[in-house]
């Protein structure tokens, strides 16, 4: 019989806090922020190049920010190097070299963190009396 608790919403919810906050930090070190990775990964998971409106979508709608927000950032990742416009593609960006070696960067340490955390939740949950 396992001794494992069983996975709940209060050891995912202290995984997702703690995660965040060690991510946020690693990111501050590079000057880039946390919404900045999330459109990264957007871009990413649609093979590298994006429609722009895919990615305000995305931004709003999982982090509840503004779509000015959402521009803005897209427009700070192609200012920075790291987001080009797609070659012919109007209304779409393209990860540049250094963009996709960031968003792998970050990709990795976001589940090398999230793995970290979880772990220390469920550490703590055993030696809680009820698991709280």
């Amino acid at each position: 019989m396992s001794t494992a608790p069983a996975l709940n919403s209060q050891i995912v919810g202290r995984a997702h806090y703690a995660t965040r906050a060690l991510l946020d930090r690693e990111l501050a070190r590079t000057g880039n922020t946390f919404i900045q990775s999330m459109a990264l990964n957007a871009t990413a998971s649609e093979g590298g190049t994006a429609d722009v409106d895919a990615i305000v979508h995305r931004l709003t709608s999982t982090l509840k920010i503004d779509e000015a927000t959402a521009l803005a950032t897209v427009a700070e990742l192609t200012g920075a190097g790291l987001l080009e416009p797609a070659q012919g593609e109007a209304g779409r960006v393209t990860l540049t070299e250094p963009g996709r070696a960031f968003q792998a960067r970050i990709a990795a340490l976001g589940t090398e963190l999230g793995a970290r955390s979880t772990a220390a939740s469920r550490n703590t949950n055993r030696r809680s009396p009820r698991g709280s």
